[in-house]
Order: structure tokens, then sequence, then C-alpha cells
């Protein structure tokens, strides 16, 4: 059975997705899901993510899948990434 990670796009990790997902790794999709307590989420094709703290399983999808929730580790400017 595959995968989907997903990760919230929410104040707290927006500059994270937005520099090491959009700008550095480039595996995100662009077409996510809202949720009203979570945010907003997009998938991500990489499964072993080298940015990730952490993940939190969300559910399952009818297709078997299993989403999660990915949090991106803090990096500081001067970490090479």
């Amino acid at each position: 059975m595959s995968e989907k990670v997903v990760f919230g796009l929410h104040p707290i990790q927006e500059k994270l997705i937005e520099k090491l997902c959009f700008k550095k790794c480039g595996k995100i999709s662009i077409g996510g899901i809202y949720d009203k307590e979570i945010g907003a989420m997009f998938p991500c094709t990489e499964e072993k993510c080298k940015y990730e703290e952490s993940r939190m399983k969300l559910g399952k999808l009818d297709t078997g899948e299993i989403v999660y929730l990915r949090k991106l580790k803090e990096v500081k400017k001067n970490d090479n990434i």
C-alpha cells in the first residue's frame, strides 16, 4: 500500500514549506485540500523527506492510502539545506 504524506500550511510552517518544499525540493503538488481546523494541505511525493521532523497519521482514503500530516524541521539561516 502506498502512502500519501500531507502537511498543514499554517503560519508556523508556512515559511519552511515555501523555502524547503517549493524552492529546494520541488516534489510538492500544488493541488491541495483545505481543512478548517488544520488549514491548507498539499500532497508530497517524497516518502523519505530529509526536512521531516515527524509525522502524524490523519486517516485513510477510500483508495487505501494512509494520510499523514508532516512537520518540517526548523532550519537556521546558515544550515546547509
